[in-house]
């Protein structure tokens, strides 16, 4: 995130590090299989919510610059690690 809006683009990143979502399918089964705890899904959840906005991003276009489009990642990244942190906090 923070290297594309640097515009420095490295392909091979994307290969290793990128999550699609035929993985995060297999992440969710497997966490129920495993029976995690929903402390431990909400890494899974901020995947889901960031890949639907990038997708939204890139095949429709989200109508804000490119700083705004960041600190809305960053913003949706504070979100779900306090939800993580509160649900910790909570078990």
């Amino acid at each position: 995130m923070l290297l594309c809006y640097n515009d420095i683009i490295v392909v091979a990143i994307n290969y290793f590090a990128g999550v699609s979502f035929l993985c995060i399918s297999l992440l969710y089964g497997l966490s129920y299989i495993l029976q995690f705890c929903k402390w431990h899904r909400m890494f899974i959840h901020y995947l889901v919510v960031y890949n639907i906005l990038s997708t939204i991003d890139v095949y429709v276009g989200i109508p804000v610059s490119e700083i705004q489009i960041l600190l809305l990642y960053l913003l949706l990244l504070g979100v779900f690690l306090c939800l993580t942190v509160y649900y910790k906090l909570n078990e």
